[in-house]
């Protein structure tokens, strides 16, 4: 799906897993109705937060996949990625992973090579979206979504908290 047609098909669902969080301030800058009732200010996740936690669930999962899969685990991981493109909340995004997914199905032979096939399919995304490409190498994806990095295990070791981004191995100070 191009970007243009991306774009379109984002206009036409209504859900809040298709909305960006731009929108929302749009509509937060609109005046306000005198004597309107607060509201509860939790939401669903829009489009943004549930890319980043559905990454994180795809890179986890196969970040802690078997190195040496059997038969079952294959096939398990290949249910796993079909239904999650089947279900996927944003059904624009879902349409897109779908069509990648047949482009280029999930590799399942080995946990580098699950892991790798996941790397890919964020890149793919995150070009259509402008973003930047995210290290692809075995190393740093198990370092970044299993393994954590040196700061990371030193802090562990410490019992320090740890931010979100040294728990993805996004920061090694």
């Amino acid at each position: 799906m191009s970007a243009r047609n991306t774009a379109e098909a984002a206009l036409d669902c209504e859900e809040i897993a298709c909305s960006s969080k731009i929108g929302a301030f749009r509509k937060l800058a609109m005046p306000v109705q005198q004597g309107a009732p607060l509201e509860d200010a939790r939401c669903p996740p829009d489009r943004e937060e549930l890319g980043r936690s559905s990454w994180t669930l795809l890179h986890t999962t196969a970040a802690y996949y078997p190195e040496r899969p059997c038969k079952k685990d294959m096939q398990a991981a290949k249910r796993f990625i079909e239904g999650f493109a089947a279900l996927y909340p944003c059904s624009h995004c879902a349409e897109d992973f779908r069509e990648a997914v047949r482009q280029n199905p999930p590799r399942v032979e080995s946990r580098e090579q699950f892991s790798l096939w996941a790397c890919e399919q964020h890149n793919t995304v995150n070009e259509k979206l402008g973003k930047a490409a995210i290290p692809c190498t075995f190393a740093k994806l198990q370092e970044m979504w299993r393994t954590g990095s040196a700061a990371c295990q030193r802090k562990l070791e410490r019992g320090d908290e740890l931010t979100p981004e040294e728990t993805l191995g996004q920061d090694d100070t």
